[in-house]
């Protein structure tokens, strides 16, 4: 009771939230709409009644009123459901935007690479829609019970057996209650295979796999499998479907036969005087408003159902990050102004949530204030997980960093990211016109031209610019618009400027920043980064962390670490390391024969 009560809570308080107003005019309407039907049967009885005696002011009053309810309540109902739309909306925007939100609150990247999380999050974007029905479900809900209320009080003037005939409906309602939720697991019990069944569609249908689709001829594959999963997913639901059809069917059968009782009941009660031509009209119009409620009812129940389990993915979510904010120490410290001692990373050990293997092991290594470090490896040897630990996104399984001394969990998080920057091997195709995709590295200068014309010369991006038609107004990428298509380089381009646009940072993360550009470029890039991070160095010990595969640009750097399987096993400058037996120098010799 305590967990339905909960759900139900966030469902009102999401709803109210999405659109005040226009959830307490859905609420008067639906009160209107409900209690005015069978007030029109009850009028329709008199009407019928007095005109039947010859009384006909009273069957002209009766009309006159028959006429007012009637219209009242189509208005209400019409106008209700035109604000009940318009409160949808609200509420599925209100959602994405809690997604969003919820997402961003947590500062790790955790949200975003657990699958438990994923499947909760998709869940929930599929049900935005019943969740959008929270509101309007309860509002309905009232509705039906003020219009039952009215409709069995109208009934039992005419015989208290006639109260029977709603409670005939309940086995319809249980039916559909238990259909819905065989529906509502069906659904849920596959929503791992819908979406990978979504990722096959995005690789046969987008721009990205479309090259490599086509070299290997992999469509026929991709529809392949595509169409197991579908196939699959398609028949649980089915099934699921043909039980709930089968169930709910026998409910009605159920009402019907009570319907046709109360219909021959209240006949024979004329027949015999007891009651009235009218008395028979009203039950006949009662019994298809009851049917007409139960019906609504039936699939507000199925609605409901849905709209309970969207409450739950909701609340997971938010508890989800709740619980991960909870378990991080009180930011008490604001980032330093600049790098004294610079970082120290101390006995550090690391694995992802829901894995048993440590991807970094017993990592201990310091970094001086100023200082420009290389991390090579063999691929999966750790380094980028390395860059996602000093910049925040995950915290050590084990051990510590420190800043100047301070544990990097006791910094406050947004101050220490805003003395970040960074150009991730992953970099984002930001699809805005070319000044935002740039000026996106730091939001509060998004519109200063010529900060953003600076990060380009920086990031050695200016060509890019110029063979723009529209120069920094041209829209890039086709996706969204008639916009500019780049190349991989071109777009690696405009994330080395978006990293380039904060003034001096204390820490700049370079993960394999240069993979799609020509050795000559990133030479000339990395001489320019070189003398940049003496200058942040000399200026406020700002560190640069390169990680790389060439070994060419390797040896600009002050030092250089070699992980090997998640372990620091060499350190040293270029020169050192070079001369040294060990993984470094057999990396470095065969890179080196590629290029004899």
């Amino acid at each position: 009771m305590k967990a339905s009560l909960r759900r139900l809570g966030v469902l009102l308080r999401v709803g109210y939230r999405a659109a005040p107003r226009m959830a307490v005019l859905a609420f008067l309407l639906t009160v209107v709409g409900s209690a005015a039907g069978p007030l029109v049967g009850l009028w329709l009885k008199s009407m019928v009644d007095a005109a039947e005696a010859g009384n006909e002011s009273t069957a002209i009053t009766a009309a006159a009123g028959l006429s007012l309810f009637w219209v009242a309540s189509i208005v209400a109902s019409q106008y209700s459901e035109h604000v009940q739309w318009g409160l949808h909306v609200h509420i599925i925007r209100l959602i994405m935007l809690d997604l969003i939100e919820l997402g961003g609150r947590v500062p790790t990247i955790e949200m975003h690479e657990r699958p438990d999380v994923a499947d909760r999050v998709e869940l929930l974007r599929q049900g935005a829609l019943s969740f959008a029905f929270a509101m309007t479900s309860v509002v309905w809900a009232v509705g039906i019970v003020i219009q039952l209320t009215t409709t069995i009080l109208v009934l039992v003037s005419v015989s208290p057996a006639l109260v029977l005939l709603p409670l005939l409906g309940v086995p319809s309602l249980i039916a559909g209650g238990w259909a819905q939720r065989a529906r509502q697991r069906a659904w849920e019990d596959t929503i791992e295979d819908h979406r990978l069944s979504e990722h096959l569609f995005g690789l046969g249908t987008t721009p990205g796999p479309g090259k490599e689709v086509r070299i290997f001829g992999l469509a026929g594959e991709i529809g392949r499998r595509h169409g197991v999963l579908r196939r699959g997913k398609l028949a649980r639901e089915r099934r699921a479907e043909f039980r709930g059809a089968v169930t709910t069917t026998i409910g009605w059968l159920v009402y019907a036969v009570g319907y046709a009782a109360a219909i021959v009941f209240v006949t024979r009660q004329a027949i015999d005087g007891t009651a009235t031509v009218g008395d028979v009209l009203l039950v006949i119009a009662l019994a298809g408003q009851i049917q007409s409620a139960l019906n609504g009812a039936f699939w507000l129940i199925g609605d409901f159902v849905g709209t309970l389990r969207a409450a739950d993915h909701y609340l997971w979510v938010s508890d989800f990050a709740d619980q991960a904010m909870a378990q991080r120490r009180p930011a008490e410290i604001s980032a330093p102004e600049r790098l004294a001692d610079g970082i120290r990373i101390e006995g550090v050990s690391f694995r992802y949530p829901g894995t048993e293997v440590d991807v970094l092991t017993d990592v201990d290594l310091t970094i001086p204030a100023g200082a420009a470090i290389a991390i090579v490896g063999v691929n999966g040897a750790g380094k980028t997980t390395l860059a996602k630990l000093l910049a925040g996104f995950y915290e050590p399984t084990k051990g510590r960093i420190t800043v100047d001394g301070v544990d990097l969990r006791d910094l406050d998080m947004d101050a220490w990211r805003r003395r970040l920057s960074a150009c991730l091997q992953d970099f984002v195709h930001f699809e805005y016109v070319a000044q935002e995709s740039v000026g996106l590295g730091d939001l509060p200068r998004i519109e200063d031209e010529s900060r953003v014309a600076g990060a380009l010369e920086r990031a050695g991006a200016t060509d890019v610019i110029e063979h723009l038609p529209d120069g920094l107004r041209t829209l890039l990428g086709r996706e969204y618009g008639d916009g500019v298509e780049l190349s991989t380089g071109q777009w690696q381009k405009v994330a080395l400027s978006r990293g380039m646009m904060r003034d001096e940072p204390l820490l700049l993360i370079l993960d394999e920043p240069t993979s799609s550009l020509d050795a000559y470029t990133e030479h000339a890039l990395f001489e320019r980064y070189a003398r940049a991070s003496e200058r942040g160095g000399r200026d406020i010990g700002s560190i640069t962390i390169l990680v790389s595969h060439r070994f060419s640009t390797v040896r600009m750097a002050d030092d250089v670490v070699v992980l090997d399987a998640g372990r620091v096993v060499q350190t040293g400058t270029h020169d050192e390391l070079e001369r040294q037996p060990g993984a470094y120098r057999e990396l470095y010799e065969l890179q080196s024969r590629a290029y004899r």
